[in-house]
């Protein structure tokens, strides 16, 4: 019991420089070996963000609801907004342009090619742009 205990101090000093960015921490103890679950905190902003994508993704493409990992779209648009300076705002904006007012041309729907948070990231300064090239004034609060 001692070698456990000695193992779940060295975890836990082990995840100190790290505790801003945790949200849970689990320690399992099983046949004398500690293993240790930390799982990144999640913003809520992007987190919300996320689940309007998953909606509108959901309500085009129904048999996608099994695949989809919120976490991880959500860590990708917190990256959108921390890494590549895109508020939330911004990215509700084209969310909401690309699902409610894009109309696609005959050969091409971007609709097909966003359906997670990553191809989101991944497509979104072509998204900006198509919006700016359909609406000549179009500004990014009012959509």
């Amino acid at each position: 019991m001692e070698k456990v205990l000695e193992q779940v101090a060295k975890a836990d000093i082990a995840l100190e420089p790290m505790i801003g960015q945790i949200l849970v921490v689990a320690t399992h103890i099983k046949n004398d070996t500690v293993k240790t679950v930390v799982k990144k905190q999640i913003d809520q902003d992007a987190l919300d963000v996320a689940m309007m994508l998953k909606d509108y993704v959901v309500e085009r493409y129904p048999y996608y609801a099994k695949k989809i990992n919120l976490e991880q779209w959500a860590d990708d648009i917190r990256l959108m907004n921390t890494a590549d300076g895109v508020s939330y705002e911004q990215i509700k904006a084209i969310v909401r342009y690309l699902f409610c007012l894009y109309s696609p041309d005959s050969r091409f729907d971007w609709r097909e090619q966003i359906r997670s948070g990553a191809s989101l990231r991944r497509q979104y300064i072509r998204l900006y742009e198509l919006a700016k090239k359909d609406y000549d004034n179009f500004d990014i609060k009012t959509v």
